[in-house]
């Protein structure tokens, strides 16, 4: 049995080599296979055509997919849009720095600040000593270079040769003594606090205890004085006198001089007047040297003027100890606490006309309070006022543009 068949009815995508316009007997059986080669045929092309459509170019009159929107074949329900939250999200610095330009009775003068997040785990703040020692002076972008400090400004008032005018703590050491004058900022375990701190210092020989007037200080002829190596190589001091060298509670060595004697590394130097009775087993008996207050091992501090700024009001008047006459324009470096909590330094810059002239106490302590400061005091100023921020000095130092040698500063870390 067959059927006829010609070209105007061969069903349509059908075979059509070999059919030359006449209409021809097929037997049934071989039209069947060639229908089903047809369908077969069409299946094969209608899924390459599927898988093209999602490796090749879609028009841009059609609708498009981003790479979280693409359906996926799961069982699970897949979100359309992923979560914010889970996208990788840009560290903050925990150390910000930006510059503020204030007219004063039509003088301008140029603010630099740094505002530090003292709870992120990964800054440090270290009151530095030039060369790590109480004597000496650099710039602050060789000690910013020395250290690989992030950040950093000059520090307070000082003495002849560079000694500390009171309290500086490092690491929880005290390194330089509290006069019991004036304020000193501490930070410790995350806080920021300002008081006023008296340094004690008592020395021991087995149950015996002495007070010491001097601490990593030039002494007198009649003076107990204790140094540590933050003092130096020596005591530096050409004065009659005994002395004794210690090292974790041991006597290392005792004798008399009259020049210059070694301190030991993590031990201390302790003279006394040249008429001090040593007993006779002092190398059997325990030293102690006590020195309070004490402070955690993550303590710093450091000592300033009077304070300018104290619980959100200014305290300024026309004379500060260290500073003197507080209503001529100068230059100004300042440190505190913001009213978030954040440690805060600025750098007003001065006696540059045109460019910055520089602020009286009082304008200094409106500044600070426009800042959101609630609490800050002086460190040196004029001259050596001047801050480094990650690759160089953004303020304008009034001797020109020239860094002064200091003889500290207070530098950031980012570790």
């Amino acid at each position: 049995m067959g059927i006829k068949t010609c070209e105007g009815c061969l069903p349509e995508g059908s075979p059509r080599k070999g059919f030359h316009g006449e209409c021809t007997d097929i037997p049934l059986r071989k039209y069947l296979k060639v229908m089903v080669a047809v369908i077969l045929m069409a299946s094969v092309l209608v899924a390459c055509k599927g898988n093209s459509a999602q490796t090749e170019p879609v028009p841009s009159s059609s609708p498009t997919y981003t790479a979280s929107e693409q359906p996926v074949e799961s069982n699970t329900p897949q979100p359309i849009n992923p979560d914010p939250s889970e996208e990788p999200k840009e560290e903050e610095n925990p150390v910000v720095f930006y510059e503020k330009i204030y007219t004063i009775n039509g003088r301008e003068n140029h603010a630099y600040v740094l505002k530090i997040d003292i709870s992120n785990e990964k800054t440090r703040i270290v009151p530095y000593l030039s060369f790590n020692k109480i004597y000496g002076y650099e710039t602050l972008t060789d000690m910013i270079e020395k250290t690989g400090a992030y950040a950093g400004v000059n520090s307070g008032f000082f003495f002849e040769y560079g000694r500390p005018s009171g309290l500086v703590v490092i690491d929880g050491e005290t390194v330089s003594p509290g006069t019991g004058r004036f304020e000193s900022i501490i930070i410790e375990g995350g806080n920021i606090e300002f008081r006023v701190v008296e340094t004690i210092v008592d020395f021991s020989i087995g149950e015996q205890t002495y007070a010491v007037q001097r601490f990593n200080q030039p002494r007198e002829e009649s003076d107990i004085a204790v140094y540590s190596s933050y003092y130096g190589n020596t005591d530096r001091s050409d004065l009659p006198r005994r002395y004794m060298a210690v090292r974790d509670m041991q006597v290392l060595e005792y004798g008399t001089v009259s020049s210059p004697v070694t301190i030991p590394e993590d031990g201390y130097l302790v003279t006394f007047p040249e008429d001090f009775k040593f007993p006779e087993n002092i190398k059997e008996l325990l030293i102690n040297i006590s020195v309070s207050p004490s402070f955690t091992d993550d303590a710093i501090a450091y000592e300033g003027a009077s304070m300018l700024v104290a619980n959100g009001e200014s305290l300024a008047g026309d004379t500060m100890p260290w500073v003197g006459n507080l209503n001529h324009y100068d230059p100004r470096t300042c440190i505190g606490k913001f009213n978030d909590g954040s440690l805060g330094f600025v750098v007003i810059d001065g006696r540059q006309e045109g460019y910055s002239t520089g602020t009286t106490g009082r304008e200094t302590a409106d500044i600070l309070l426009e800042l959101g400061f609630t609490d800050a005091f002086m460190l040196d100023g004029g001259a050596s006022s001047a801050m480094y921020y990650e690759s160089g000095i953004v303020n304008k130092p009034s001797d020109g543009g020239i860094e002064r040698i200091l003889a500290g500063a207070m530098l950031i870390f980012i570790d």
